[in-house]
C-alpha cells in the first residue's frame, strides 16, 4: 500500500521532467530546421552568423509542503506527527534555516522533512529527492547537516535521571512490571548494517554481515537513558560495556543503589543481574520469570526504534555511510525516539524487521564472586517460595520503618499506580528498592 502511493509519487515527478525533457529538444528541432541552409542552395555563400548560447531555464521540483498533507500521510512518511515536527523544527531552525539570500535557496522545514524520510523510510538519496522535490547532491549536502544538528540536541533528550526523585520513579516503575526491586535500566546491544569499510578494523558481525553494535540502556517507558553506538559488529556486548563511562561509574560508585538487568550475554556483576544458566530451584525459576519480563522492556525499545527508522532495520538496506557517520545517524534516531517518547507520539504501523543477533553467553571470567553472591541473596530475601506472591501483587512489608518485623500486604491495582503500599510509599520498603544516592548523573552518550 505505502509502496504503491510512493511509486505514484515517483512516477509524477518522472512525468514532470519528462515533459519538460520533451518541450526543450522540440525547441531545439525548430531552432535547427531555422537554421538549415534551404534545398538548392549548398553552393551558395552564406551570411556569417555567430553562435550564440542560449541559457535554459532552471527546473525545480515541486517541493514537499507538510500543510498539504494529510495527518496520517504526514506520519507514513516521515514518521513523525505533525505537532512533533513542529516542535523540532522550532529546537532546529537556527542551525539549518540558510543562510543565503537567494530564492531558490532550500528551506529549514524541506532539509528536516527530506532527512525524516530518509531515516524513515530507509530509503536512497535519488528517491528521497524525488519525492520531497530536491536534486539528489543537494539531498547529500542537507542531510548530514539535519543529522548534526538532531546529534546537538543528545545532552538534552538522552540522560540518566538527575534527581533522587527521578530515580525513585524509575524504579517503582520498573517494580510494576513484573515485582523485580531495584532496577535502575535494562541494558542491551543491537546491530545495524552498514556498508562494509574498505579496509581497517573487522565490522562483521555472527550473521555475516558488516555492522555496527549500538548499546541501548532503558527506563520502563522505553525512554533511552544511555546509547553507546560507534562500536564495530565484531565485538561483544560485555566488551562493549567494560569500555564505557557507564562501567566506571558503577565501579567508582558514582551511581545509586540498585543494578542494571541484562540477558546471558553480559557477566553477573554486583550492579548487572543476569539470568541464572540452570535454574534448580523454584525461587530462581521465580527470578529469571521476573527478569525476562522487565527485560523485555530493552527488546521492546530497540524494536519500536527499528520500525519506526527503518534505516536502522535490515529490510531497509543498510547505512551507506562511513562508520562515523552512521554512528552519529544513529544517535540521531535515538534522540528522534526520546522527543517521541516525551510528546506521546505513539507508533503502531507495523514493519518487518530481522531478528536481533544474539551473541554467546559471557565466558566466566565476565562473572565475579561479589555479583553471584548479591544475585543469590536477592533470590533469597524476594524470589524465595516464601516471597514467591510477589509476583501475584503480594509484598511483605515491614510493620514500621526501621523494624524487623513483617507482615503480608496484598497490593492493590490503586496501590500499584500509586506507588504506596498500606499508605507507605513504595521506595520506604528496603527489602523492595533499596536506598538512593542523589549524585548528579550524566549520560553516557558518546559516539
Amino acid at each position: 500500500m505505502l509502496q504503491a502511493e510512493e511509486l505514484r509519487m515517483i512516477m509524477e515527478e518522472f512525468v514532470v521532467l519528462a515533459s519538460a525533457v520533451v518541450a526543450a529538444t522540440a525547441t531545439l528541432l525548430v531552432s535547427a530546421e531555422e537554421n538549415a541552409t534551404p534545398p538548392g542552395h549548398q553552393g551558395e555563400e552564406q551570411p556569417s552568423t555567430s553562435l550564440v548560447r542560449v541559457r535554459e531555464p532552471r527546473l525545480f521540483l515541486q517541493r514537499t509542503n507538510l500543510d498539504d498533507m494529510e495527518d496520517h500521510d504526514v506520519k507514513v512518511h516521515f514518521r513523525l506527527s505533525r505537532h512533533v515536527i513542529h516542535t523540532l523544527y522550532a529546537l532546529l531552525e537556527a542551525k539549518i534555516e540558510p543562510k543565503t539570500r537567494r530564492s531558490q535557496a532550500v528551506p529549514g522545514m524541506t532539509r528536516l522533512l527530506t532527512t525524516l524520510y530518509i531515516l524513515g523510510r530507509g530509503s536512497f538519496q535519488t528517491t528521497s529527492a524525488l519525492v520531497c522535490g530536491l536534486s539528489q547532491p543537494t539531498v547529500s549536502r542537507v542531510f548530514m547537516q539535519v543529522i548534526n544538528a538532531i546529534v546537538d540536541l543528545v545532552p538534552s533528550y538522552i540522560h540518566f535521571p538527575d534527581t533522587a526523585e527521578e530515580w525513585r520513579n524509575v524504579k517503582e516503575d520498573f517494580f510494576r512490571e513484573a515485582g523485580f526491586p531495584n532496577i535502575l535500566g535494562a541494558i542491551d546491544c543491537t546491530h545495524v548494517a552498514i556498508q562494509a569499510p574498505i579496509q581497517g578494523i573487522s565490522f562483521r558481525n555472527r550473521k555475516q554481515y558488516d555492522s555496527l553494535n549500538v548499546q541501548i540502556v532503558c527506563d520502563a517507558n522505553r525512554r533511552i537513558m544511555s546509547a553507546r553506538t560507534g562500536f564495530p559488529g565484531s565485538c561483544h556486548d560485555a566488551y562493549i560495556l567494560r569500555q564505557t563511562a557507564l562501567y566506571q561509574k558503577f565501579i567508582s560508585g558514582e551511581m545509586p543503589e540498585g543494578w542494571l538487568i541484562g540477558d546471558k550475554g553480559y557477566g553477573q556483576l554486583p550492579w548487572l543481574m543476569t539470568p541464572v544458566r540452570h535454574p534448580r530451584s523454584q525461587a530462581e525459576h521465580n527470578y529469571n520469570k521476573a527478569l525476562h519480563k522487565s527485560r523485555g522492556i530493552v527488546e521492546q525499545t530497540i524494536g519500536l526504534l527499528k520500525t519506526r527508522f527503518l534505516c536502522l532495520a535490515r529490510p531497509g538496506g543498510e547505512l551507506l555511510y562511513a562508520p562515523w557517520k552512521a554512528a552519529r545517524i544513529i544517535m540521531a534516531c535515538c534522540v528522534l525516539h526520546n522527543l517521541c517518547v516525551h510528546h506521546e507520539d505513539t507508533w503502531d504501523i507495523p514493519e518487518e524487521i530481522e531478528p536481533e543477533v544474539h551473541q554467546h553467553p559471557a565466558s566466566s571470567s565476565e562473572t565475579t564472586a561479589e555479583g553471584r553472591r548479591v544475585r543469590d541473596e536477592l533470590i533469597a530475601n524476594v524470589f524465595a517460595r516464601k516471597y514467591s506472591h510477589i509476583l501475584e501483587h503480594h509484598l511483605w512489608v515491614p510493620t514500621k520503618p526501621g523494624s524487623l518485623g513483617h507482615s503480608k500486604h496484598t497490593l492493590t491495582l490503586c496501590e500499584m499506580n500509586s506507588g504506596h503500599i498500606g499508605g507507605r510509599a513504595l521506595c520506604d520498603c528496603p527489602v523492595l528498592l533499596g536506598g538512593l544516592q542523589t549524585d548528579h548523573q550524566r549520560s553516557d552518550t558518546r559516539s
